[in-house]
């Protein structure tokens, strides 16, 4: 019975070691199939963007929603366009604890440092059945700017939620002239 034991102990520690071993290995392959940065050591995290809204005494609030962009440092120069589910949103489909994935990506960035929305030209609200164009002033160049600053050290998942709150940011300029002046909470 002692043998028996003892063989089975050391057949128990050949397969540790084994297994282990086996780990090395493909931790070894993964880390050589993954593009990397020699002087970094920057994992991938899969960065997620979901959009909110508050209420709003309007029908509908469309935003044409082309490309979501970070941005990885302070100078803008390492951006990454996420994969972005583009389209026209009526933010107030998005109301009382409802929201949205609008763009994904897997990044392997450190930080966050801002998001930009980059809006199309089909951007309208709806007040009392009509609808009217709503005025997006350099969305469509350089995007709706929001300041993150999120740090993504060791994360494999990050969600960011844009709590974008259409009442502050809908203004009627006169002769249902309607700008968008964009508030958006970080949550």
């Amino acid at each position: 019975m002692k043998k028996i034991l003892t063989v089975f102990t050391i057949l128990c520690i050949i397969g540790l070691i084994s297994s282990c071993k086996k780990e090395q290995v493909n931790a070894s392959i993964i880390n050589d199939e993954t593009p990397t940065n020699p002087i970094s050591t920057t994992s991938e995290t899969m960065f997620n963007v979901r959009m909110t809204d508050a209420p709003l005494g309007v029908e509908e609030v469309n935003i044409d929603l082309k490309l979501v962009v970070l941005y990885g440092s302070d100078d803008n120069r390492d951006s990454i366009g996420l994969g972005t589910n583009a389209g026209v949103y009526n933010l107030l489909d998005f109301q009382n604890g409802l929201d949205t994935l609008i763009a994904s990506s897997m990044i392997t960035l450190d930080t966050v440092k801002q998001v930009r929305l980059i809006l199309g030209e089909n951007n309208t609200i709806k007040v009392d059945g009509d609808l009217y164009e709503l005025k997006t002033p350099s969305a469509q160049q350089s995007g709706l700017k929001i300041k993150v600053d999120a740090p993504l050290d060791s994360l494999s998942i990050y969600n960011l939620i844009l709590d974008f709150d259409a009442e502050e940011s809908i203004h009627q300029t006169g002769n249902n002239k309607w700008m968008l002046k964009p508030v958006i909470k970080v949550l």
